[in-house]
């Protein structure tokens, strides 16, 4: 009994050390060279496309346009999703839209992007119906019609498509092509928000952040706000940098601010940059700067910020990071005033004063 346990007890040994070698040998092996996929994909997708079948044709095209299994060629691509757009494959047919869109191996053509997404989208293909909603609302290729982006934007809607969910949503918001409805808004944003579209979470903050469909709630805004800073989405970094700067539905943190604003700035977002300025200028979060100052909001103005040039002419008017220069600063207000800034309509309705 003895001798057949310890017979049993080297076996076992065995199998433990045999366990361990393999492991070792697996581990330090010198990798063998694996099938390329990618390749036998291509040759595979290849051959039933020359046979004329449209699904393998589109593949095909997916091939060259990302240069999987083959080197990366536009043009072959555009050829292949062609031939699959032939033979009425809607999504080849977007995709040719895509390319005359943005420019893809040919140059770009907005008329004939917006052809072949009607043939896509008219087969329902919701990728094709937004981008038609956006090129109604922005009059690429077309004349500009807000009715009718709200026409397409809707028909992706009905398919659940989360941009389309969202930038309907900004129609009603602000009455574009449609009555101003704040709660169908907020529907819409929510809608695309819980499938994580970070647009449309930063669209929640601002409505819960404005009381707009929905009561009034900072905490709520700044729950949304993170969503949305959590995907890198720059607007609403730089609202939830407002929020920390002035203690809204947070403590106020000035550092947290300047984070945020900083990451915004870096991806050209004009507000961030204004308001990185104004933290330099008052020191708030950040070490007092006005020549740092100036430069952000020269920076935001570049960019189209209208409270950035209206802080451009204050810079030029009392001498803050750059020599004052009364005609600059009555540029800066002139332009700033003209577009509706309330604070350097006022500094001119000042100066006409005292000059009075």
């Amino acid at each position: 009994m003895k001798k057949r346990i310890i017979v049993w007890l080297i076996l076992a040994a065995l199998c433990l050390v045999w366990i361990l070698l393999q492991d070792f040998l697996i581990k330090t092996a010198i990798p063998h060279k694996t099938p390329d996929i990618d390749k036998r994909n291509f040759n595979s997708a290849k051959k039933l496309a020359m046979d004329g079948n449209p699904s393998a044709q589109y593949r095909l095209a997916c091939f060259y346009e990302k240069g999987k299994g083959a080197r990366k060629d536009y043009s072959k691509a555009l050829q292949w999703y062609k031939k699959a757009a032939d033979k009425g494959h809607k999504v080849a047919l977007f995709k040719i839209g895509t390319f005359y869109l943005t420019g893809k191996g040919v140059p770009v053509e907005h008329k004939k992007a917006l052809h072949w997404f009607e043939q896509s989208a008219q087969q329902g293909y919701a990728a094709a119906q937004y981008n038609l909603g956006v090129m109604y609302a922005k009059g690429q290729g077309v004349k500009q019609d807000a009715k009718k982006a709200v026409e397409w934007y809707q028909k992706a809607v009905d398919q659940g498509h989360s941009m389309a969910q969202n930038n309907l949503g900004a129609h009603y918001k602000h009455g574009i092509g449609v009555a101003v409805d704040y709660v169908k808004a907020v529907e819409l944003f929510r809608k695309a928000a819980v499938q994580k579209n970070a647009a449309a979470q930063g669209n929640m903050g601002v409505m819960y952040a404005k009381g707009l469909g929905v009561k009034q709630d900072a905490k709520k805004a700044v729950e949304w706000y993170q969503k949305a800073v959590d995907q890198g989405y720059s607007m609403a970094q730089n609202n939830l940098g407002a929020h920390y700067k002035h203690g809204i539905g947070v403590a106020v943190d000035y550092v947290k601010a300047v984070e945020l604003f900083r990451k915004a700035v870096v991806q050209k977002n004009s507000a961030a940059q204004n308001n990185l300025g104004t933290c330099y200028l008052t020191g708030k979060g950040v070490d007092k700067n006005a020549e740092t100052a100036f430069r952000y909001f020269k920076q935001a103005a570049s960019n189209g910020s209208i409270t950035a040039i209206a802080n451009l002419g204050n810079c030029y008017y009392h001498g803050m990071g750059v020599t004052k220069n009364k005609q600059e600063a009555l540029k800066c207000y002139n332009k700033a005033a003209a577009n509706g800034n309330k604070a350097a309509i006022i500094m001119l309705k000042k100066l006409k004063k005292n000059n009075n």
